[in-house]
């Protein structure tokens, strides 16, 4: 893990945008729920269209995981598709791609980021609750049963933020 090399980078090019597509369609089928509620297809058929920001961690310069950010709109954004590839896990991707986002929203003038994860993905809603994020009501429909809706203040700095 030491001996490895790995870069956050903003995916503008057209190869890192399709990675970043990769990926996230990887994320889908991991998921194993039916995305159309999303237009996952419509959203998939004008990629990347519906982001704002797309990071990319690439580990030895091969695509390894990957983030969005939407703008929703009045100053709020939303954090999509956080997603590092199995043989990837455990090497702190989705910690840097999380506060790299974060970031990148506060830099842009955001003021409050939101997402939705499922209870079952502990290890995502620990990292969440980690950087400062907090369950809100739904702010959208969504079908799927045991989702969790989050917002994170952006124009306040969490102390206890992890280290990146």
């Amino acid at each position: 893990m030491n001996n490895r090399s790995i870069e956050i980078i903003n995916a503008t090019s057209d190869g890192d945008v399709a990675a970043v597509q990769l990926l996230f369609r990887d994320y889908a089928a991991f998921l194993k729920v039916d995305l159309c509620f999303q237009d996952f297809e419509e959203e998939m058929a004008t990629f990347p269209k519906f982001y704002k920001l797309l990071l990319l961690a690439r580990v030895d310069g091969l695509a390894a995981a990957a983030v969005g950010l939407k703008d929703l709109g009045e100053g709020v954004c939303e954090m999509k598709r956080l997603y590092a590839r199995p043989t990837f896990q455990g090497l702190g991707l989705g910690r840097r791609l999380c506060g790299d986002l974060i970031d990148a929203a506060r830099n842009s003038g955001f003021r409050l980021m939101r997402l939705d994860t499922l209870k079952r993905l502990k290890p995502a809603l620990s990292l969440y609750h980690k950087y400062g994020f907090v369950e809100i009501e739904k702010y959208y429909d969504n079908p799927e049963d045991g989702v969790v809706f989050m917002e994170l203040d952006l124009r306040v700095e969490n102390e206890d933020t992890i280290d990146s």
